[in-house]
């Protein structure tokens, strides 16, 4: 089938199921896009474009614009399983920026999360650095361990095993973002001033963080002064096969990474369903992932899950 008769357009609130239709399978059962797709639409940050072919959606890309209106990061690139091979999303992929530079004028660069590394060294003869890694690990919370006695206990969430002092962790609200803002939390946790929410790459400005807080995160943190030593987003929502919740680690202790973990897995229990909770975690710093791995399955009684896709995500930067 002829590259050539690809057309774009962008999305509607109508294109839904076709959509859906044209996903299916990705992400092995754990996709985020059609519990998000509605809102992705309404959001005047974002750009959702469709490829149609002979009249049929083919593929989908979007632009998520970040860091003030200066980066747009490319979020959600699929094409249609019979379609793969084509050039479709080369072809999405450079249409997506040509709207991008027409309708945000303003966006200088261009940021996102490559799970291939085979495409990293061809994206980097494109201009494009490495930035960072983003290393994720997932769990399995299925509804037959939930009854198990051990499993009971930790949901009580109070009959954990003799643990050192964990940091105090509160919930951070708007009105309180000066202590994760300061630039030591910066220096201290982050690679090249970048922080990870849900998977996106975001540069830590005031911007960011209240778009995360607005669109449902929550955001906890140590109550440590004069700025945070630690911080992490957490978000629970629906995937084909269940309920995701991802959090977001920005940690460099192990004392840290433990108290944020229990915080988001009493989140997590707060999920009123019968179906399989995967928790998946992201933890930009690399030295913290076996704590991580740890701590979820023998302290939390999680079943390690592996995720359909590479655990390690390399993301790049560069120019539009």
């Amino acid at each position: 089938m002829p590259v050539d008769c690809l057309e774009f357009r962008l999305a509607t609130h109508d294109d839904f199921d076709e959509v859906v239709r044209m996903s299916e399978g990705v992400y092995g059962g754990l996709d985020y896009l059609p519990s998000h797709y509605h809102t992705f639409i309404d959001d005047p940050y974002r750009l959702v474009v469709l490829a149609e072919m002979d009249g049929q959606i083919v593929g989908l890309s979007s632009a998520f614009i970040v860091d003030g209106g200066e980066v747009y990061i490319e979020k959600a690139l699929r094409v249609a399983e019979s379609c793969r091979g084509l050039g479709i999303s080369r072809r999405l992929t450079e249409h997506v920026d040509r709207a991008v530079r027409a309708r945000f004028p303003a966006v200088e660069r261009k940021r996102k999360l490559v799970v291939d590394a085979g495409k990293v060294e061809s994206l980097k003869k494109k201009g494009m650095d490495v930035v960072c890694h983003l290393q994720t690990i997932s769990f399995a919370d299925e509804p037959h361990t939930r009854d198990s006695q051990r499993a009971c206990a930790v949901r009580a969430a109070n009959n954990l095993p003799d643990f050192p002092t964990l940091p105090e962790l509160r919930r951070i609200h708007e009105d309180d973002l000066h202590s994760v803002l300061h630039p030591e939390v910066s220096r201290n946790l982050l690679a090249n001033g970048l922080m990870s929410g849900r998977w996106d790459p975001l540069n830590f400005c005031e911007e960011n963080f209240l778009y995360m807080l607005n669109n449902g995160y929550s955001l906890f943190a140590d109550d440590t002064k004069p700025f945070a030593e630690s911080f992490s987003f957490g978000k629970c929502f629906p995937v084909p096969s269940g309920v995701q919740y991802f959090v977001d680690l920005h940690v460099s202790e192990e004392r840290h990474l433990k108290a944020h973990l229990l915080k988001h897995f009493v989140e997590m229990c707060r999920c009123d369903t019968q179906l399989p909770v995967y928790l998946t975690v992201s933890v930009t710093n690399k030295a913290m992932v076996t704590a991580a791995e740890t701590f979820c399955s023998e302290i939390l009684c999680l079943r390690q899950f592996d995720l359909p896709h590479a655990s390690l995500g390399v993301v790049v930067e560069g120019k539009l």
